[in-house]
């Protein structure tokens, strides 16, 4: 009785919406490629373990025509033959739209290399789009549910593939003389068991960035911290500018965050606004950031509580979903996953209709003697 509600429910569910969730997974799959896009073009550079950030600054700031109001993210260079990565926000009060061109700078002389737009193109964006909300407003609640739905098919799928005792063999492979009807319904379970682990990762962590409340609730109950923790949000201070005094450059907050800490720097974001603090991120994974006295080139104290084990976790959960910082072998696997949508609804769809043309029952396995028949 179970298996047969749990059949209708896994073939309903997939035949109805499979089309969507198709969607959903191939957009997501190239989504991936977002770095394509956003990547810089190549620069031949002349390699500095000190790069000269004041000069390139000015240079970049001369190349956009943009005023020094403009909040400025400077993003260093990982390794010394790389070049400084210059971002600007528009200026404050002018209304310019985004995004503004970045500029990639010498790190040596502070000399700008190149100038260029990170933006996708509209299409990659509307793809981008669909798979983050799909595409309307209040989406990302609707597919939040949608993901829901495709977890259970995940667990139910596994319940349905589950293989008698002696025949586990088979429930990992497509036999060669498997053909019409059972080929299907063997590349069905095959390939549902060997990307399932990534699979439920994927949708599982999809559903936590869709209801961001919910789940950080559950992983507060799960870790055990009671009742549900306050997130971590970090809160520029803000400094009185001394009578007289001018705002340090970025190789002065360069030097005062290296003072603040071992790790090395990533990027410097040098504010807009005349009483904000200069903001100094850490790498490989840090969230907590050191803020630098914009006047005086000193550390401040940090006015924000450093992030809980919940924030750590749920940040986790966001990079296992979108891959980042994990290596190659793990890409390849969420890249996969988004395609095993796909298989699913075309393997799901083909073994329905032929069961209704052989009336077979649905839910009942497939006698042998469909090994080889269409």
């Amino acid at each position: 009785m179970l298996r047969k509600f749990l059949f209708q429910l896994h073939l309903w569910s997939g035949l109805i919406l499979g089309v969507v969730f198709v969607a959903i997974g191939l957009s997501g799959s190239i989504a991936m490629f977002w770095p394509v896009f956003q990547a810089p073009p190549a620069v031949q550079v002349v390699a500095s373990t000190n790069p000269t950030l004041d000069k390139g600054l000015a240079a970049a700031r001369d190349a956009v025509s943009l005023p020094q109001n403009a909040d400025t993210t400077i993003t260093l260079p990982e390794t010394p033959d790389q070049p400084v990565h210059i971002h600007f926000g528009a200026p404050l009060g002018s209304g310019r739209n985004l995004p503004l061109p970045e500029v990639a700078t010498d790190p040596a002389s502070g000399r700008v290399l190149a100038t260029y737009n990170p933006e996708a193109p509209a299409w990659f964006r509307a793809i981008e789009g669909f798979h983050s909300h799909l595409s309307i407003p209040g989406g990302r609640f609707y597919e939040g549910w949608l993901g829901i739905i495709m977890a259970l098919l995940g667990l139910t799928g596994l319940y349905l593939w589950w293989p008698k005792a002696g025949q586990w063999q088979y429930g990992f492979i497509v036999r060669r003389k498997a053909k019409g009807l059972r080929f299907h319904r063997e590349l069905h379970g095959a390939v549902g068991i060997w990307t399932l682990a990534i699979y439920m990762i994927v949708t599982v962590t999809g559903i936590g960035i869709c209801f961001p409340a919910v789940n950080r609730s559950v992983i507060t109950f799960l870790a055990g911290g009671g009742a549900m923790t306050p997130r971590y949000a970090a809160h520029t201070p803000l400094v009185a500018a001394p009578a007289g005094a001018t705002r340090i450059g970025p190789d002065a907050a360069l030097a005062a965050a290296r003072k603040a800490s071992d790790l090395p720097v990533v990027q410097l974001l040098m504010p807009g606004r005349p009483n904000q603090a200069i903001s100094a991120t850490f790498g490989p994974a840090s969230m907590v950031p050191v803020y630098i006295d914009p006047y005086r080139g000193t550390a401040l104290p940090n006015p924000s509580p450093p992030p809980s084990r919940i924030d750590n976790i749920q940040r986790m959960m966001g990079r296992l979903h979108e891959a980042i910082g994990l290596g190659t072998p793990y890409t390849v696997l969420v890249f996969i996953s988004g395609l095993a949508p796909l298989l699913f609804f075309v393997t799901g769809l083909i073994m329905w209709l032929k069961k209704r043309r052989n009336r077979l029952a649905m839910n009942q396995p497939l006698p042998e003697s469909v090994m080889e028949t269409d």
